[in-house]
C-alpha cells in the first residue's frame, strides 16, 4: 500500500481489471528515470505460457526490455542485452529466448518454455507498433542500475 507508493512502487490490484499496461506505460512517460523488474512468469510454480504485460509495458513506453538471468549451475548473474519490442511479437520472443538458452534455473524440474498463448501473439495493437516504429527507445543510463553493463557477467 502506501509504502510501496511512497518508495516509487506502482500497486497492482488483482482483484478488478484495471489496465496496469496503460498505467505502467504512463508512469514512464511521467518519471525522469524508471526501472521496472518484473518476472514473466509471474509465478514460482512452472508455467506452459509467460505473462504477456512486461512486453506490452515495453511496447507501449517505448522503452527496452533489459534481460537478466541467475544461472545457478555456473554461478553467474548475467544483464544481458536490451530487446526492443517491435510488436512482432514471435520475433522478440525469439531474441529473448536465445538470451536464456543454456542458463539453468535454481529448480529446472519448474522450468516451462519461454512462450506466450497464441492468442496474445495475435493480439498487438497496431497503434502501438505505429508509435514504437515513430519513436527511438528510450536510453538507460549506466547509473540507474548497479548491475554489470548489458553483456557482462558477475560471479555470484
Amino acid at each position: 500500500g502506501p509504502i510501496m507508493r511512497g518508495v516509487g512502487g506502482i500497486p497492482v490490484n488483482r482483484r478488478e481489471r484495471t489496465n496496469f499496461v496503460d498505467q505502467v506505460a504512463a508512469a514512464f512517460n511521467e518519471r525522469k528515470r524508471m526501472i521496472l523488474a518484473i518476472t514473466p512468469e509471474g509465478t514460482r510454480s512452472k508455467v506452459e505460457y509467460w505473462k504477456s504485460g512486461f512486453y506490452h509495458i515495453a511496447l507501449k513506453a517505448n522503452v527496452p526490455i533489459v534481460m537478466a538471468t541467475i544461472d545457478y549451475a555456473r554461478k553467474f548473474i548475467t544483464c544481458g542485452d536490451m530487446v526492443v519490442a517491435t510488436g512482432d511479437m514471435e520475433a522478440d520472443m525469439d531474441k529473448i529466448r536465445a538470451f536464456y538458452a543454456g542458463s539453468t534455473a535454481r529448480h529446472p524440474e519448474r522450468e516451462g518454455p519461454i512462450r506466450f498463448r497464441p492468442s496474445e501473439t495475435a493480439a498487438v495493437n497496431e497503434d502501438d507498433v505505429a508509435d514504437v516504429t515513430a519513436a527511438e527507445p528510450a536510453a538507460l543510463s549506466p547509473d540507474t542500475t548497479s548491475t554489470p553493463e548489458a553483456g557482462e557477467k558477475a560471479q555470484a
